[in-house]
């Protein structure tokens, strides 16, 4: 290791993992103080001199470096990793195909009873099992459907938003439906009016539909409210095919929205 008389100097194992065990500092690599500087080859963002210190040689001057902080940087390489297994991402949210690593955490939010509180029954382990490979199914026919949802902040699961193909009898149907579910600790920030509004861009701009509908039980205000708030209308009212023998629930809503 060579040192030219003035010295650049700041930890010697940070500049050892920034450049590695060889490197050479010379005089010319150094402008007045606060100005770039280089080292080798890399980005010096800022020198400037140390207090005075007592030297075993005269003549050399002590420089602290500012390097650039490779903590952000592999976080950095991190965050775009995970974005790279996403289909697509709104500002918070990354949109992706399922797995069956995802039944615990999927089952779990079909069996909590507030999440499905406009539903006639819970679901257990094995019916979400069933509900994820028909997803997968329709993802592998139509380029599309409930989408996992995490956040990219932090990866956590928090849920379906998507898109998915309806035909049962209706008047709204049939056509491409706009849904979401997500788990209780997930309410309250904005995810699902963030993630809906990202999935109607999805299904106008990639997938080339005029229209897309959703629907709700009329008592299920909370979901009707993000319907509203991403900027559909409402369409009518209808006794939903699947669930007439559920007096409670079959009355239902229909929302629509055409491309912009």
């Amino acid at each position: 290791m060579h040192f030219g008389n003035d010295v650049c100097y700041q930890r010697l194992h940070q500049l050892r993992d920034f450049v590695g065990d060889n490197f050479c500092l010379n005089r010319s690599s150094f402008p007045s103080k606060g100005k770039g500087a280089s080292l080798v080859g890399n980005p010096v963002s800022i020198i400037s001199p140390l207090n005075p210190l007592t030297l075993p040689r005269r003549g050399i001057r002590l420089y602290e470096a500012r390097f650039p902080d490779l903590t952000l940087d592999r976080q950095t390489d991190q965050n775009n990793t995970m974005k790279s297994n996403y289909l697509f991402t709104s500002e918070r949210l990354g949109f992706r195909n399922w797995t069956m690593d995802d039944l615990p955490e999927f089952a779990a939010l079909n069996a909590d009873e507030q999440v499905m509180e406009h539903f006639p029954n819970t679901a257990t382990a094995e019916q979400t099992a069933g509900f994820i490979g028909r997803l997968q199914q329709h993802y592998e026919d139509r380029g599309y459907n409930y989408f996992a949802v995490e956040v990219l902040a932090t990866g956590e699961w928090i849920g379906f938003i998507g898109l998915l193909y309806q035909s049962y009898d209706s008047p709204c149907t049939p056509a491409t439906d706009i849904g979401w579910r997500l788990k209780r600790s997930a309410w309250g920030y904005g995810y699902a009016t963030e993630g809906a509004k990202r999935c109607l861009e999805f299904g106008f701009d990639e997938l080339g539909r005029d229209k897309i509908v959703a629907t709700c039980t009329k008592q299920n205000k909370r979901s009707e409210h993000v319907m509203q708030k991403i900027g559909m209308t409402l369409g009518g009212e209808f006794d939903h095919p699947k669930i007439m023998d559920y007096p409670t629930y079959r009355r239902c809503l229909w929302y629509e929205i055409r491309k912009p």
